[in-house]
């Protein structure tokens, strides 16, 4: 008498939302246009909502001794950069914030921001703005990763980006510490997560 050979259990088959939700998720973002086009508008109406501090000039209220009288600032040069990250000679008013200072030398020197004569401040607060808008973009890509709805996400990084407390982060000059750290921050979020999603053994992060 035969013995009858064990049938494997039949694989159910991804059909409807599910198959449509799995390919969604290894499909690249930018590949989406669902997904990337509201980013761009969510960046577009953040930065119209703060295009107006693009007209501001220096204020009294720390960005002189930051910029304007910081000699730290006088030109590119490997003594400028070691005086700024010296803690001696890079602590300004009681604060030693010497990446968000070597970011206005590049402004300054690099980018612009001083024509030999006058200040640009202009060019100072579009790099806030620049950060700002970057910050934006990975809250938005962070809430996709923890699987919220594409308008949940939409909702917190437009929140997010126009909120009025995020006004003296971009409008003042000086606050380049808060949308600097910001920008450090989210990236280091974004990647944490992404990296739960690798194999095992190309997880470096657990």
């Amino acid at each position: 008498m035969s013995k009858k050979k064990p049938t494997k259990p039949h694989k159910k088959k991804k059909t409807g939302k599910k198959k449509n939700a799995a390919k969604a998720k290894t499909t690249s973002f930018w590949r989406q246009p669902s997904l990337w086009i509201p980013a761009l508008v969510i960046l577009l109406i953040t930065a119209i909502a703060f295009s107006p501090s693009l007209e501001n000039g220096f204020v009294n209220w720390d960005d002189d001794v930051n910029v304007l009288e910081n000699e730290n600032l006088r030109d590119f040069s490997l003594e400028s950069i070691q005086k700024i990250f010296n803690p001696t000679t890079g602590t300004i008013i009681g604060n030693y914030n010497p990446l968000p200072i070597f970011t206005f030398l590049i402004d300054k020197e690099l980018l612009g921001g001083h024509d030999g004569k006058n200040y640009k401040p202009w060019i100072f607060h579009f790099n806030n703005l620049l950060l700002h808008l970057f910050c934006v973009f990975m809250m938005y890509r962070i809430m996709l990763l923890l699987n919220l709805s594409r308008e949940a996400a939409i909702i917190a990084a437009l929140l997010f980006g126009i909120h009025p407390m995020r006004v003296e982060s971009v409008a003042w000059i000086t606050e380049r510490k808060d949308v600097l750290l910001g920008a450090f921050y989210f990236s280091a979020i974004y990647t944490y997560i992404q990296s739960l999603r690798l194999p095992a053994k190309r997880n470096y992060y657990r």
